[in-house]
């Protein structure tokens, strides 16, 4: 049995814009449906929120990257450019408060 929400239920629940999912009801990925009208021209159809997942984690699934693309960085390298990312940005935060200070009239 399918779970209806309506589109805009449907956006808020799963982060998805009523734009993407009003071009999936166009290009007949999601089953809608209507409860007084046709349901292409009711303005705000439900929609099977079971379709609605199963759409999701398909989409999800294919844009992860074959094996064969991805290049593994040994956790090494990962550990030095975080701290290196970390010692940088105190870098800028510290020269970031002498220039203002320097604007202002006042040396730190």
């Amino acid at each position: 049995m399918a779970n209806w929400l309506s589109i805009q239920a449907a956006a808020e629940k799963y982060g998805v814009t009523e734009g993407v999912i009003r071009e999936w009801i166009r290009l007949n990925y999601l089953t809608i449906s209507s409860l007084k009208r046709d349901p292409f021209e009711d303005p705000d159809p439900l929609v099977d929120a079971d379709e609605l997942d199963r759409a999701l984690e398909l989409k999800s699934m294919q844009s992860y990257p074959d094996d064969e693309t991805i290049e593994r960085i040994p956790r090494g390298h990962l550990d030095w450019i975080y701290q290196e990312n970390s010692r940088l940005a105190k870098r800028m935060m510290i020269c970031g408060k002498r220039i203002i200070c320097m604007f202002s009239g006042r040396l730190s």
